[in-house]
C-alpha cells in the first residue's frame, strides 16, 4: 500500500507523534527531520482546510480526504476483520 493514504489518514486525525514515525525514512533522504517533514505535512493539511475555496487548496484538501478515506475502509477495517 502506497504512504500516502496512511499520512493523510494521520494528518486528518492530528496523530503528530505517530507520523514522525512514519516519514522518518523519507526524513533523512530530504535531509530534514522527520518533525520538520511531520510538520510540513500537517501545515499543508491544515492549510488545504482552511482555504476551501482556493481552488489548488480545494482539489488538494479531496485528495486527501479521499487517501484518508481510503485508508480507514482498506487497511483498519481489514485490521479489525483479523481479530
Amino acid at each position: 500500500m502506497s504512504r500516502f493514504p496512511h499520512i493523510a489518514y494521520l494528518c486528518e486525525q492530528g496523530k503528530r507523534d505517530e507520523l514522525i514515525l512514519e516519514v522518518s525514512g523519507m526524513a533523512s533522504m530530504m535531509g530534514k527531520t522527520a518533525e520538520e517533514v511531520a510538520d510540513g505535512f500537517l501545515e499543508a493539511h491544515k492549510q488545504a482546510e482552511e482555504n476551501p475555496d482556493n481552488p489548488a487548496f480545494k482539489e488538494i484538501a479531496k485528495i486527501q480526504r479521499k487517501a484518508s478515506k481510503f485508508y480507514q475502509n482498506e487497511y483498519l477495517l481489514d485490521q479489525e476483520r483479523k481479530k
